[in-house]
């Protein structure tokens, strides 16, 4: 087996060293991503389509989503605003 660039739709990473069959190659960072998510899906019987769903879906890097996300989602409050 050699080494190959993910196959994520939208993974710039090379260097992939796991590898499917079906879904192709899978780098380490991509592969956390879909543990995680395969871990909060409950039944196994799952698995198989939410690791087709993931590997169409645009990937995106996790610190710029998470961080935009938050500071989106909480404001830092104005001292004047009386919330504490």
């Amino acid at each position: 087996m050699s080494v190959m660039e993910c196959n994520r739709k939208g993974c710039m990473h090379i260097m992939c060293r796991r590898y499917s069959t079906e879904f192709g190659y899978i780098c380490s960072d991509c592969y956390g991503e879909l543990e995680r998510l395969l871990e909060r899906a409950g039944s196994r019987s799952n698995y198989h389509l939410l690791t087709r769903q993931f590997m169409n879906t645009e990937k995106q890097e996790a610190a710029e989503t998470v961080q935009e996300y938050l500071e989106e989602e909480f404001d830092i409050g104005d001292d004047d605003e009386g919330v504490f």
